[in-house]
């Protein structure tokens, strides 16, 4: 039986939940997709062999230094004249906010603790620091900063910013 792809992608996440599901839906949609779990700090990719890297909701619970590491190994992987799509929590966001002195680990990073009361970190930017992380890029769009609410608490709310960029 002859099969249409549509496209072939490369997915890449530390949860095999995750890995399951994106090889469970590609298949599902007739898409060839190659899914590897592993550590996104130190990919097993070659350099420069990704014309796009989408990282959607994946630096929210990093520390400033370790964001600064998944910025240089995305670097890497990225052809020049290739783009990055990367969202970013805001620091207009109620928890960066709200966050008290002691909460914070750098003028980044604030310290959270969970449901279960394991302690997390949760890294947060403004435009300054846009303009810092992202000077070896092109901006190629306005970045947009997002906002989520709870309706049922509105002192809740989460922003974000989506930015695309270019390799130079």
């Amino acid at each position: 039986e002859e099969t249409n792809i549509l496209s072939y992608d490369d997915a890449f996440d530390i949860s095999e939940y995750a890995i399951n599901f994106v090889k469970q839906s590609a298949i599902e949609e007739n898409v060839m997709v190659d899914a590897v779990k592993g550590d996104m700090f130190n990919t097993p990719f070659n350099s420069s062999c990704f014309d796009c890297v989408f990282s959607y909701n994946v630096t929210s619970n990093l520390t400033t230094k370790e964001f600064e590491k998944l910025l240089t190994e995305i670097n890497r992987i990225v052809k020049p004249g290739g783009e990055i799509y990367i969202t970013l929590l805001s620091k207009s966001s109620a928890g960066y906010k709200n966050a008290t002195k002691e909460n914070m680990l750098d003028d980044n990073t604030i310290i959270v603790r969970d449901e279960n009361g394991v302690e997390k970190h949760e890294f947060y930017v403004d435009i300054d620091d846009i303009v810092k992380y992202f000077s070896k890029f092109e901006i190629l769009d306005e970045v947009v900063e997002y906002n989520v609410y709870n309706l049922q608490k509105s002192d809740i709310y989460s922003k974000y910013f989506g930015i695309l960029v270019r390799k130079r």
